[in-house]
């Protein structure tokens, strides 16, 4: 029997519980113990049977072990790397030696697992580490040998919470030992608890009433089977035991959960196989956490997994990549690239003709010996009709066409170690799995992408042959549409940003489907490409990124909920999607004006005038253009800048230099970045027409302005007479310079200016 609540929340009610219990006032939990509590992500081993001597290679290669299990005269072995929050000093496992002979050679050091290796001769092993750093606890203490109530009474005099509690038989009863730290500092928990032969349904209602994560636990009893066990107020992150479990098993619950063992104890069952008890704590990135919570919610049952990739880049998230589960439909991608390959080779063509020997049994078991209505078709049309359709019938023909023999070798070329065409698709029940894994389906589609099959004609062929956006529309990924709307609203970009942005996303994919009595299979993969915005030569370009992504369920019996893997392929960009939008909201924004130019009426002539706009919103770099309307068509033409005419054309103010009738009309300004652009409104220029220029009112130049004498004179001059007085420098009596001498209108303009008026022409 072995435990298999793998759901994170806990469900079952309180039970009689056989334990010594206690509990403080909750603080902020602490870093102590971070082999056991921590879910930082960190590289972690395991090992079966490991020998002394490679434990200690694995300590100088800077891997720390924390849980030993003896096995003869070798080690269970659970290791953390020795770095960062795990980091610890002076780290070492002292091999079969009594409790004298370790009390002597811990020196500084302190226990953290303590496991009996001889219980005739009194012998223990010890994981020791220096108490010091994360691993400072002052006061800790450790005993061996002692009774149940002994051990009671021990804990209870020294005031101490236990880390590691084992049980072992001597000839003269049970017994024993104990490591304990004082419940303070930065070892401090706010609640802890211990239990003794208690069952699977005891150990989970204490978990789940105490909120609590365990710390050490150790089968003692069968039939049923009952259990030691130690723990701790829950820490953040998710946690999982189940016990009963061979050494495949163990590795399958690390994979399916993402998880770090933090206990692994060997225990004989009841039928004298060798089992495990294991617990695990969280050791997946966010992404994995996120995606893995939204399937695991989804499912009642079944096995999982996903995985995301950069092209030409590292793995960004990933569960249980390497199971090789059911792909049905799924796997039509090999057929498609093997069928491209040989294609880009010149070995086929796209216009070829295939015989579809079966038109009428789409997507059932089809039978070569059974045709229904056949015909022939152009070979990019069967491979359109078994990707974009998944049409079993195309696939059967294309797989006969190049043969499975070929198809399973060019897999095993590719360096897919878990692909395997084992049955004609569309015909799972009854026959042996077909298999793919999710590491196998991402490398294909990343071959695929980075051009080591075929040149990028071909890809983008084989794309277009698919389920995919860019020919298809936003229909064969709803799910990737609705997380660019939910990320970009967090987003200053406009509607036309997002939609550029939307344009500029590509997405193809082939799922699969096969249900066998009650049991379902449900599987998605493929290749997408996310634009990103990236600083150039001071721009902002577009740099696309791929990714290739794949997610299944394997064997459940839940129809709807194994669905949630045409969901999952999809979310596992939501990070990429973020990222990618945000490098277009640093990059810019489209520009605003948000202040226009106004108008200038009237402006004197030979006098400069400006326009300006308010300064455009939107993050980035903007550039300004002026531009004036060609009257004639009304159409706008750049201005540029020129001496004594224009000045800014290129800024947020332009200045029109001695304006003249010329140079009315309407101007503009259009600000623009690399998002987009923002026209101001027009703004109208009009020039005051120029009037009569009139001489100097001091007409006699004596240096005297609106001095009578000047009226004399300029009536003695105009009737012909003499300047007055005799040796003066009259003026021309053209007062008003417009070219005509003697002319009435000159003492019409003189007199009117004399009496400080505007100089006029006559009528005006």
């Amino acid at each position: 029997m072995s435990n298999v609540t793998r759901h994170f929340g806990r469900r079952l009610s309180l039970a009689h519980t056989l334990a010594i219990a206690a509990g403080l006032t909750a603080v902020a939990p602490a870093i102590a113990q971070t082999d056991r509590i921590n879910d930082t992500q960190t590289g972690w081993w395991f090992w079966y049977g490991a020998t002394p001597a490679f434990i200690d290679a694995e300590i100088a290669n800077g891997r720390r072990p924390f849980n030993i299990t003896p096995t003869g005269a070798n080690y269970d072995v659970v290791l953390a790397s020795n770095s960062g929050e795990y980091a610890g000093s002076g780290v070492d496992v002292l091999h079969n030696l009594t409790a004298a002979q370790i009390s002597a050679q811990l020196g500084g050091r302190r226990i953290i697992d303590l496991e009996v290796t001889n219980t005739l001769s009194g012998t223990f092993s010890a994981v020791v580490v220096n108490n010091s750093g994360n691993f400072a606890a002052s006061g800790w203490q450790w005993a061996t040998g002692l009774t149940f109530q002994q051990m009671i009474d021990w804990r209870t005099n020294n005031g101490l919470r236990p880390i590691d509690v084992d049980q072992y038989s001597t000839l003269g009863g049970t017994r024993y030992s104990i490591v304990a730290v004082p419940n303070s500092g930065i070892n401090f928990q706010s609640g802890w608890w211990w239990y003794f032969g208690v069952t699977e349904a005891e150990v989970n209602t204490a978990i789940s009433t105490n909120g609590a994560r365990i710390v050490d636990i150790e089968v003692t009893g069968n039939n049923p089977t009952t259990f030691n066990v130690i723990m701790v107020s829950e820490n953040p992150g998710g946690q999982w035991w189940y016990f009963g479990q061979t050494a495949a098993q163990v590795e399958e619950k690390i994979n399916q959960t993402g998880g770090r063992l933090s206990c692994l104890s060997r225990y004989t069952n009841a039928n004298g196989d060798t089992r495990f008890v294991i617990a695990l704590v969280d050791n997946a990135n966010a992404k994995t956490r996120r995606v893995r919570s939204l399937v695991d919610n989804a499912l009642d049952s079944g096995t999982f997994g996903f995985k995301v990739q950069q092209v030409g880049g590292s793995v960004l998230g990933g569960l249980n990549t390497e199971f090789a589960f059911e792909p049905a439909s799924m796997l039509k991608i090999l057929h498609g690239a093997y069928a491209m390959d040989q294609i880009a080779a010149g070995n086929d063509t796209l216009t070829e003709s295939i015989l579809i020997r079966d038109t009428c049994n789409n997507n059932e078991c089809p039978d070569p010996t059974q045709p229904c209505n056949s015909a022939n078709e152009q070979l990019q049309q069967a491979i359109r009709e078994m990707l974009e359709q998944s049409d079993n019938n195309r696939t059967m023909e294309i797989e006969l066409k190049y043969g499975r023999t070929n198809l399973n070798n060019y897999a095993a070329a590719l360096g897919l170690t878990n692909t395997d065409i084992n049955h004609r698709l569309g015909c799972l029940c009854g026959n042996p799995f077909n298999t793919f894994s999710a590491t196998d389906a991402c490398n294909l589609y990343e071959l695929i992408a980075d051009g080591s099959l075929f040149s990028q004609t071909w890809q983008d062929t084989l794309y277009t042959l698919m389920n995919d956006k860019e020919s298809q529309g936003w229909g064969v990924c709803p799910n990737l549409s609705a997380i660019i709307n939910d990320e970009a609203a967090s987003t200053n970009l406009t509607s036309s940003e997002i939609a550029d942005f939307r344009d500029q996303v590509n997405f193809a994919s082939k799922g699969g489907s096969y249900t066998c009595g009650t049991t379902y299979y449900r599987t998605e993969g493929g290749w997408a490409k996310i634009p990103f915005k990236a600083l150039f030569a001071g721009n902002y370009i577009v740099l696309p990124r791929e990714y290739t992504v794949a997610s299944f369920v394997h064997g459940s019996n839940d129809n709807t909920g194994a669905s949630i893997a045409y969901v999952a392929d999809e979310e596992l960009l939501r990070e990429e999607v973020r990222e990618a939008l945000e490098s277009w909201d640093v990059a810019c924004s489209t520009p605003v004006i948000n202040n226009n130019p106004d108008n200038v009426s009237n402006a004197p002539a030979n006098s400069n005038v400006q326009f300006q706009v308010g300064l455009a919103i939107g993050a980035g770099s903007r550039t300004y253009q002026w531009q004036k309307q060609n009257p004639a068509n009304n159409t706008w033409f750049n201005l540029a800048n020129a001496a004594n005419i224009y000045s800014g054309v290129t800024t947020s103010t332009l200045t029109v230099i001695t304006v003249n009738e010329s140079d009315e009309g309407r101007f503009r300004c259009v600000v623009s970045s690399i998002c987009g652009s923002d026209t101001s409104a027009n703004a109208t220029l009009t020039v005051a027409p120029i009037g009569p220029t009139c001489d100097d009112i001091d007409f006699n130049n004596d240096g005297s302005s609106f001095d009578p004498q000047d009226v004399d004179a300029f009536l003695s001059v105009f009737s012909e007479g003499p300047c007055i007085p005799a040796n003066a420098n009259c003026q021309d009596v053209d007062f008003n310079n417009d070219g005509s001498l003697f002319d009435p209108c000159d003492i019409d303009s003189f007199l009117l200016v004399f009496s400080e008026g505007p100089c006029t022409l006559c009528g005006q």
